[in-house]
């Protein structure tokens, strides 16, 4: 396997974790606040303090599930090809 697999490997593993981000945000978000997450963040509507906590809990949220699939999908490659990703390698 090749570093074009592993980079359309990983495109496709961004796109699928931004959809999984998505959803799991907004059900977290009402799970822990009990209130639905904001529309739009930016909007004057929006609180500041409910604005940045919603901005900071989506990214820390993001990065958690873009690093787990991330893995899963070099954990794949390295099976399938019997070593890691040049780009993974230390």
């Amino acid at each position: 396997m090749g570093s074009l697999v592993w980079t359309l490997m990983n495109l496709v593993t961004k796109v699928f974790s931004r959809k999984v981000t998505k959803g799991l945000t907004n059900k977290s978000w009402k799970a822990f606040t009990g209130r639905t997450p904001p529309v739009n963040p930016a909007s004057s509507s929006t609180g500041w303090g409910e604005a940045v906590a919603f901005n900071a809990f989506s990214g820390a949220l993001s990065a958690v599930v873009i690093m787990v699939i991330s893995r899963k999908a070099a954990g794949y490659y390295e099976k399938s090809a019997g070593h890691l990703p040049s780009k993974l390698e230390e």
